[in-house]
Parts: C-alpha cells; sequence; structure tokens
C-alpha cells in the first residue's frame, strides 16, 4: 500500500475560493462579507473536483491513500484579524489538523462547521484534540512567535516590521512582485 500523506487539495471548488475573497474583501468593505454559514457546495462538485485531478493522479502514481491538507497559500491565515482566521478555520476540519494544532501549535481553541463535520467525526476530532498533547522542541520557536504576531493585532506596520525581524525583507516580497522569491 502506498501512501501519500502530504497531499495539498489544490482543486477545490470554485465557490470556496469566492467564499474566501469575498470575506477577505470585507475586511475593507463589511458589505462584501460572505455568507457565515459557508459557501454551499455539492457533492458532486467536491467529487468532480477529486476525480478530475487528486484521484487521477493517485491512480496514475499507484497511491492508494492520500491525507490531504489545504492549500498553505489559500488558507492566508496572516490576512485579517483573528475573528477572520477562526471563521475560515471552521471551514476546514479533519483529524490531521486537529492533531497537528495540538501536538505543533500548542493550539488551545479547536472550531468546527455544524454543517460540514459529521457528527461522529466531530466527536472524534474533539477526543483527539483533547487527548493530543503538545510536542514543544522544535515547535516552541513557533509557538513563541504566533503569540509575538498575535501581540501585534491590526496594527499592520508593527507587524510588517515584526515578520521583517524574522525572515529580512519578507513583507517587500509578499507585497511588492517584482522583488521576487527569495532562493
Amino acid at each position: 500500500m502506498i501512501i501519500d500523506i502530504h497531499g495539498h487539495y489544490t482543486t477545490a471548488p470554485a465557490p470556496l475560493g469566492r467564499w474566501r475573497e469575498a470575506q477577505t474583501a470585507a475586511l475593507t468593505d463589511p458589505v462584501r462579507a460572505p455568507d457565515p454559514a459557508g459557501p454551499v457546495i455539492s457533492d458532486d462538485q467536491i467529487r468532480e473536483s477529486l476525480e478530475t485531478n487528486q484521484l487521477q493522479l493517485m491512480d496514475e502514481r499507484g497511491i492508494d491513500v492520500t491525507v490531504f491538507s489545504p492549500r498553505a497559500s489559500f488558507m492566508a491565515h496572516h490576512i485579517g484579524d483573528f475573528a477572520t482566521s477562526a471563521r475560515w478555520a471552521a471551514l476546514c476540519n479533519d483529524l490531521y489538523t486537529a492533531r497537528m494544532a495540538r501536538e505543533h501549535n500548542d493550539a488551545n481553541v479547536l472550531s468546527m462547521g455544524g454543517r460540514i463535520v459529521a457528527p461522529a467525526l466531530a466527536d472524534e476530532i474533539v477526543i483527539c484534540f483533547l487527548q493530543t498533547p503538545y510536542q514543544g522542541g522544535r515547535h516552541q520557536r513557533r509557538v513563541v512567535q504566533l503569540g509575538e504576531i498575535a501581540d501585534h493585532g491590526s496594527d499592520g506596520d508593527a507587524l510588517d516590521t515584526y515578520l521583517d525581524t524574522l525572515v529580512p525583507g519578507i513583507t517587500a516580497r509578499a507585497t511588492d512582485p517584482s522583488q521576487g522569491a527569495s532562493s
């Protein structure tokens, strides 16, 4: 059996992308806020997005099981405030994410979308989250950085200055395409 443990779900149905775009647009124009219940995505849309992409690639490569996570760039946790990120996170729940949130990030908030997580899975997610200890070690630096980022609140300039102390030039590269990616 071949298991791909780090697959990214890169072909999410278009309504999810439109919902996220509306959510981030609402940060400056509240009238553009999307339905807080989340996007409406049919089972057929999800099936099609998987069958014509990820499942096809799995078949071609002989992969039996893939553990999917969302695209990090699509998640864009750095956009908005805590409430924005918490709402976005509520749309992305599974056992792996619950375990990693505790193990690597020392998370103490678990949110789940009531219409997207089946009750039995929700029970398993809660149990996993509560029983998973924080590993510390190499993850402690990130936890400290997350706290420092949160301390900057909505002061974008202070946050940019702080991020530049972590990775010099990161905010310029993130906002100016001519700066290019670092090698």
